[in-house]
This record gives C-alpha cells, sequence and structure tokens, in this order.
C-alpha cells in the first residue's frame, strides 16, 4: 500500500513596511491575478493556489486540493510578516479525501504593497515534485482600517509593541483522551501573541477602573474577573492574546466554554502538572499556573485561577483579567503573579455541551497553540 500523499504550499513574502494608520475602513485592495498549479497522474492529484480580489476591501488565497478518492494529509504554512495586511486562517493542517478548499483572506490595515512567492510541492514515498514559484502583488491604497490587535492595546491604553504569530496548525480537534474525535472542527485558533507592557496607575484606573474594561459587558469588550479578585496593581504586565477564526460567542444558549491561558509560571518544567494516562492529551500537561474564562449555559461567565505545582492543584487568589474583544480572548496579569517574567505558555479554547464531550454523540471542539506535542511557546 503507497504512504499517503503530502501536499505542502509554502508562501514567503517580500514587504514594505508602512506606518499604522487608525483611520476608518476606507481603503483599496487589489491582488494580481496568479494561478499555480501541480499534477500527478500516479497517483493521481492536483494542487491548485489561486488568488483574487474578493471585494473593495479585502482579497484571498484559493488553495484547491484534489486527490480524486486518495487520502491526504497535509500542511498549508503561508507565511505574511506584512504590516500592510491582516491574515485570517493562515496555517492549518488537514485530512481530506476527494476535494478539499481552503481559502485565506487578507483585510488592509496600511497603504502598501505586498508580493508573496508560492511554491506548492507534494511528495510520498516514490516521488518529491515542486512546481513554481508562482508570485502575485496585493496591493492596499487609501486610508485602511486598524488592526484586531493594534485596536486592542488602544483599549488597554499602551502602546503596541508585538505583532501576531501565525499558529502552526488548523483545530488540533484532539481530545484529552487522545481517541475522541470532535464533532465539528471549530473553533479555530489562528493566531497568538505574547508581550510584557507596562501599566501606570494613571492607565489601570483609566482601563480596569469601571471604565473602559469594566468587569463584565462594557462598552467595547467583555472582561471577565475572579469572583473575589483582587485590585489590579500599576507596574509590568504581561499580555497573551489569541485570535479565533470567529467572534467569541458571549451567550451561547447550547454550549460551554473554556478560554484557557496556561503557563510554566517558574520556568522549572520538574514540578509542572502531568496528567493520568487515560488523558495523554490533556491540553493543560506540562503546565503549573492555569487562568481559565469558563462559560455555561444559564450561569455566565467567571475566572478561575489554579496553582498546580508539584502535583497539588489548588485555587490561586488572582487579580487577572480575561477580555473578550471581537474575534479575541486576552488574559491581563500583573507580572508579579507569576515568578518569571518570560514564562512559557499554551493557549485552548473548549467547547462542549457539558459532559466535556466524553458521552455520544461526543459533541465538542477546540483548539490549542501549541499542540500538547509541541511542548510549550516562548514567551516574545
Amino acid at each position: 500500500m503507497r504512504a499517503p500523499i503530502t501536499a505542502l504550499a509554502l508562501m514567503a513574502s517580500l514587504l514594505t513596511a508602512c506606518p499604522e494608520s487608525g483611520e476608518p475602513p476606507t481603503g483599496t485592495i487589489k491582488a494580481e491575478p496568479a494561478t499555480v498549479t501541480a499534477k500527478t497522474t500516479d497517483p493521481p492529484f492536483d494542487v491548485t493556489v489561486t488568488t483574487t480580489s474578493k471585494d473593495a476591501t479585502g482579497a484571498e488565497i484559493t488553495i484547491t486540493e484534489s486527490t480524486k478518492g486518495i487520502v491526504t494529509q497535509g500542511t498549508v504554512t503561508p507565511s505574511t510578516g506584512a504590516e500592510n495586511l491582516s491574515a485570517s486562517g493562515n496555517s492549518y493542517s488537514y485530512v481530506a479525501s476527494d476535494t478539499d478548499v481552503t481559502k485565506i483572506a487578507f483585510t488592509c490595515t496600511n497603504p502598501g504593497e505586498t508580493t508573496f512567492t508560492f511554491n506548492v510541492t507534494f511528495t510520498n514515498s516514490e516521488h518529491t515534485t515542486k512546481v513554481g514559484p508562482a508570485t502575485v502583488k496585493i496591493t492596499c491604497t487609501g486610508p485602511t482600517q486598524t488592526d484586531l490587535l493594534t485596536a486592542f492595546f488602544q483599549l488597554l491604553g499602551v502602546p503596541k509593541t508585538v505583532a501576531w504569530v501565525a499558529a502552526r496548525v488548523k483545530n488540533m480537534i484532539e481530545h484529552s483522551t487522545g481517541t475522541i474525535a470532535a464533532v465539528k472542527a471549530q473553533p479555530d485558533l489562528i493566531a497568538k501573541a505574547a508581550v510584557l507592557v507596562m501599566m501606570t496607575q494613571v492607565i489601570v484606573t483609566a482601563t480596569f477602573g469601571n471604565t473602559t474594561l469594566p468587569c463584565g459587558q462594557g462598552k467595547d469588550a467583555y472582561t471577565v474577573c475572579p469572583t473575589d479578585k483582587k485590585p489590579f496593581p500599576p507596574g509590568e504586565t504581561i499580555l497573551v492574546m489569541h485570535q479565533m477564526d470567529q467572534p467569541v460567542e458571549l451567550n451561547d444558549s447550547k454550549y460551554s466554554w473554556t478560554y484557557g491561558f496556561v503557563f510554566d509560571q517558574d520556568g522549572d518544567s520538574t514540578n509542572n502538572y502531568q496528567p493520568g494516562t487515560q488523558y495523554p492529551k490533556d491540553f493543560y500537561k506540562d503546565t503549573d499556573r492555569w487562568y481559565e474564562a469558563l462559560y455555561a449555559p444559564g450561569k455566565g461567565w467567571s475566572l478561575k485561577v489554579t496553582d498546580a505545582s508539584g502535583g497539588a492543584i489548588t485555587p490561586f487568589p488572582s487579580a487577572a483579567r480575561i477580555v473578550l474583544y471581537k474575534e479575541m480572548a486576552a488574559l491581563v496579569v500583573p507580572a508579579s503573579e507569576l515568578k518569571v517574567k518570560d514564562p512559557k505558555f499554551r493557549t485552548t479554547i473548549f467547547r462542549h455541551t457539558g459532559d466535556y464531550g466524553m458521552n455520544p454523540p461526543h459533541d465538542w471542539s477546540g483548539d490549542m497553540e501549541p499542540p500538547v506535542d509541541k511542548g510549550l511557546q516562548t514567551f516574545k
């Protein structure tokens, strides 16, 4: 029996950096048409990458794999790095048969031009074939919209000093047990960012003093606070953020949700939580501090903070906040709560109907970054 084919489309960008703009979304975008196609006859397998202008303010790349009945395993990992574009669906893995179509949408955030080079490679045990390169230019002109990360930093009242890092894969969809498949492959965690910032007393008061981001529903975002929250102190503050491919569902009538931010908070890997053998893919494996925004229908949102050092799982008093803003969840926590200022971390999403997906029909879905078997993300 043949080994599965692997399709890999790599995109590298040559870009011109442009200053950020906070103007309304009145700019335009244009993608020059370009197509690259890879084909084999033994076994029959086609890959086509096409770029098109979607509308006045957006463009998209469409990647189509046609395996004609052969199951395919692969990865698509475009890399933008462009300050004048915001991309969604940047990175994903898939298992597909017949035809699989994936679209990567781009939105202008600043005027400028980005040139992408596409290479499509497919391999199996007998063949490795590369087709390309093909290039496409995506051009933004005029005033453009403020990207999600910039807008969030404006809410906090601190300068933006970090950029999104694209997620490595699309929808891990691996249950903690490692054996229960997700019913739906959503939501998808598509990017993350982490940074240490300074929040002065003036900023803290303006942000969390029942003003910009009060506990509960505010004008621009929903802020989840611990029930017995401590006052948020001024000083060094850790921000960890992740972006999804859909807005946060604040009032779901069916599903329970967990947005988790978990750390090796002391930099000591020897005292981290290790799950039982029945949960080899536990989302919190190899961590010792857990910040969770929890939601259940009819109960609303709560923030749970747990210390899991040395095998003991105990509540931890915290001043942290988790801000739910459009397609984004963000942990804002005083750096003094963690023993190191650059802790390794993992971000997670989990959705279920109250039983954690353990019982038929196993209605759950989720995502994490990085995957459990890839360790923790280095703080940047």
